[in-house]
């Protein structure tokens, strides 16, 4: 949540995602995601997370890649550059960064503006 404010003198360190990202959101669509990816949908939706043999790390990933990645893709209504998106924490690891957020969101905030009247409405 690096576009936040930090707090001072926390009582526990801040949470920081891992990036389990094995392939990247292929913006062609929020709800048909899972389905091009070899997912079951309605699966997900009975709790059922972990389909055909997949790992718990590909399940990560995919959730990832789908509800973050994806979502965000989707809200912005443009390809986003994932790395921007991600982080080197102080042990090596990958992590999801936030940090350039408000810069996307600006730049949506832009392109909205310049749509006409009726597309606001719309949307």
């Amino acid at each position: 949540m690096d576009h936040l404010p930090t707090v001072t003198d926390p009582a526990w360190p801040p949470v920081e995602v891992p990036y389990v990202c094995k392939e990247g959101y292929d913006d062609r669509g929020f709800s048909g995601y899972p389905e091009r990816r070899g997912w079951n949908t309605d699966l997900f939706l009975r709790g059922i997370f972990r389909q055909d043999l997949k790992s718990w790390e590909d399940t990560a990933s995919f959730l990832q890649e789908w509800l973050y990645f994806g979502m965000l893709t989707e809200f912005l209504g443009f390809a986003l550059k994932v790395d921007d998106f991600i982080r080197r924490a102080e042990d090596g690891r990958c992590v999801i960064t936030t940090a350039l957020l408000f810069q996307y969101l600006d730049t949506w905030q832009r392109s909205f503006q310049r749509l006409p009247s009726k597309a606001k409405k719309v949307l």
